[in-house]
């Protein structure tokens, strides 16, 4: 048996050979630490060709594009559940605050009352009704006392600071006879 050394003088490697008896070798041999790479030998001659077993190729693809489905499938079916919580509670606060949010008015209900002011008192009720229609409106009129403060207190948040009042139109008529109000626009 033989076992080689290898010894570095300076640029110059040199390799010893020694024959040893059997006897002579150590019953546990310790691994030195591993040496620097050496330099890429020349390449082999080109074997045969491999045997691919393509039945077997194809079920492991097939096995991992079911795995990757699955698991997909999954992560989709979570995904469309949140986005439909989160699609029903989005549609249940636009309805709480559709009016209020898009209202540039007062909300009274599930109405939107807002009000157009002109600096001039000649507009009279059919102008006033056309106005209304063309911003998708009608004259208002109030459902109740409650509704008609919370009228009155936006409609006096708007009057300019040099008046005093405003002539305001709606869709209403006192009957002196009665003392009541009375809708003159039909529903």
């Amino acid at each position: 048996m033989c076992y080689l050394i290898n010894i570095v003088y300076g640029n110059t490697k040199h390799m010893i050979c020694k024959t040893i008896e059997v006897n002579d070798i150590p019953t546990t041999l310790q691994r030195g630490p591993q040496g620097f790479k050496g330099e890429r030998g020349l390449s082999g001659e080109k074997g045969e060709p491999g045997v691919v077993n393509y039945k077997m190729v194809d079920e492991k693809i097939e096995e991992i594009i079911e795995q990757t489905t699955g698991s997909l499938t999954r992560r989709v079916e979570k995904l469309e559940e949140q986005v439909l919580k989160l699609q029903r509670n989005a549609s249940k606060s636009l309805e709480t605050d559709a009016q209020e949010s898009i209202c540039v008015g007062v909300t009274y209900g599930k109405t939107c009352y807002w009000t157009v002011l002109h600096s001039s008192r000649n507009v009279n009720f059919d102008e006033a009704s056309v106005i209304c229609t063309r911003k998708e409106g009608k004259i208002a009129f109030f459902q109740d006392s409650q509704h008609f403060k919370q009228i009155m207190k936006y409609i006096r948040a708007l009057i300019p600071p040099s008046q005093s009042w405003v002539h305001v139109w709606l869709g209403m008529t006192i009957s002196p006879k009665i003392a009541s109000a009375a809708s003159i626009l039909t529903a």
